[in-house]
């Protein structure tokens, strides 16, 4: 619903300067609509989320078409609070000769009807804060402010422009070569590890420790090789022995002569001489015949080939296919279990209000459909993610945020650079022109997310979605009711933070 607001009082000032240029703090202000909600932008702020004001008058033609572009209703609808409730979006008219009339497109100063079709807040008479606090030039102007006051311009930006703004740029740890969060420095935070960081605050689950060669992250490579001195690759600097040894043939023809008569001995191995003296008596006879023949006719039981990325899961009576992507080997389908990993059953809550009272582990099925299973899998509240029974099979895990980051550079270095999301998407159940290619087996699929009021969203009636957002395991330490998520929704793999009582789709990764 629209919401006509009047200017309440003089702005209060964050910081004092002539000009707001990238990168200034934004100036504070407080208004009240007429349904006597106070507004506070520093309160919104303070909320972790990030605000978006666009300047405009009623009778400007170029503002009137970007308006009617629905730019920043398409924002405000996916991310306001309606959708994730990262976003706020303001409507500040600034021209103080324009009137409420002219809002309506009634008056005599106007280009058309501004409040129809717009949900979100219009601040009526706001030239005082454009001119004096914004340093307004021009209409329209538009201010994207982090949570942490910094604001950035942009001219009539397209929505992957502001959508990058919102989840990329608002970073505060820059300057210190870590991946940024609102709230935080992501990095290593454990004192003892190799690469800990001490201007990190959120921790990621990077920290490495030195290997038997002293190399931090190390595989042990650096320093393993031919520790025997008889063989003729000895490398006196080694100091793990990794079976590479290679012995000269005529170094050991002396003492293994019948052992290579029999052609039984290995010049690769000098350990593998006389393999077929089965009684250990130095010597091959016919006791060492006649042993064989007793294990004759004997069933010997096979191991099992050992398992590699690509082939199926199964797990609490699911399949699951698995993808090879980079050096991580993913789940290709959501999660639909209804079982922690140690069997216990995960409780399923259908009614909206006790699942939006819930601080423990539930699921659902999107729509409380079970339909919906087969294709989009099942949704879970970050609270099972997080719980001690486990989420996945065993030798796999619930992805933390840096894990999903590595993804995303993996696709990006690939030639997919701005275009990650949509080499991750399906290429069926999307909008159209919102598909992907699925260029890496991923199968992104739309699903949907359920709120923390429990209302489910971005899966329309006729089956298409818009949405499908992937829990990380990693909480947001700076706003402890909420946790760090991968999503999809446009071309990019998109990363923000949400309630717990969220309920989203979860991929699995295999342990390292």
């Amino acid at each position: 619903m629209k919401r006509l607001i009047s200017l309440m009082i003089g702005a209060l000032s964050l910081g004092v300067m002539a000009q707001l240029p990238d990168g200034s703090v934004a100036t504070d202000w407080t208004a009240i609509d007429i349904d006597s909600t106070e507004w506070n932008l520093q309160s919104i702020l303070d909320d972790g989320k990030t605000v978006i004001l666009c300047f405009e008058a009623t009778w400007n033609a170029p503002g009137w078409n970007y308006h009617q572009s629905n730019i920043l209703q398409d924002l405000y609808d996916l991310f306001g609070p309606a959708g994730t409730d990262d976003l706020m979006v303001f409507f500040m008219e600034a021209d103080e000769s324009t009137t409420l009339n002219d809002l309506y497109g009634t008056g005599a100063s106007t280009v058309g009807n501004w409040v129809e079709g717009t949900a979100y807040p219009i601040i009526d008479n706001a030239d005082g804060i454009f001119f004096n606090d914004y340093a307004g030039a021009y209409y329209p102007t538009i201010y994207t402010i982090c949570p942490d006051g910094i604001l950035s311009e942009s001219i009539q930006p397209d929505f992957a422009t502001l959508e990058s703004m919102i989840f990329s740029d608002c970073v505060p740890c820059s300057d210190y070569g870590l991946s940024a969060f609102p709230t935080g420095c992501e990095g290593c935070t454990d004192a003892t590890a190799c690469n800990y960081n001490e201007e990190a605050n959120v921790d990621d689950g990077s920290c490495l420790v030195n290997d038997d060669c002293g190399v931090c992250g190390g595989d042990n490579s650096t320093c393993s090789g031919c520790t025997n001195e008889n063989a003729d690759n000895y490398d006196l600097t080694m100091i793990l022995d990794d079976g590479s040894c290679h012995y000269d043939q005529l170094a050991y023809e002396d003492n293994y002569s019948i052992g290579y008569i029999a052609g039984l001995a290995s010049v690769e191995n000098p350990n593998d001489l006389c393999q077929g003296d089965l009684t250990a008596d130095g010597y091959i006879g016919v006791d060492d015949i006649l042993a064989m023949l007793s294990l004759f006719d004997t069933f010997c039981e096979l191991s099992p080939p050992l398992w590699q990325c690509g082939g199926e899961v199964s797990y609490e009576g699911g399949h699951y296919e698995t993808v090879q992507i980079g050096d991580q080997c993913w789940f290709a389908e959501n999660l639909y279990t209804t079982f922690y990993a140690d069997g216990t059953s995960i409780p399923e809550v259908t009614n909206d209000s006790i699942w939006a009272e819930l601080v423990t582990g539930a699921r659902c099925d999107y729509g409380n459909n079970s339909d919906n299973v087969s294709t989009r899998g099942r949704l879970y509240n970050w609270y099972t993610v997080n719980d001690a029974r486990g989420l996945c099979p065993t030798d796999w895990h619930v992805p933390n945020y840096a894990e999903y980051t590595k993804l995303k550079d993996y696709v990006d270095s690939q030639g997919y650079s701005g275009l990650v999301g949509a080499a991750l998407k399906s290429v069926n159940g999307w909008p159209n022109g919102w598909g992907g290619i699925d260029e890496f087996g991923f199968s992104g699929f739309p699903c949907g997310y359920r709120n923390s009021s429990g209302v489910f969203f971005g899966v329309n009636e006729g089956g298409a979605g818009s949405f499908v957002n992937f829990w990380s395991s990693t909480s947001n330490y700076g706003f402890p009711d909420r946790a760090w998520y991968r999503g999809l929704s446009t071309h990019y793999l998109d990363g923000y933070y949400y309630d717990k009582r969220f309920g989203h789709s979860v991929r699995c990764l295999r342990d390292e």
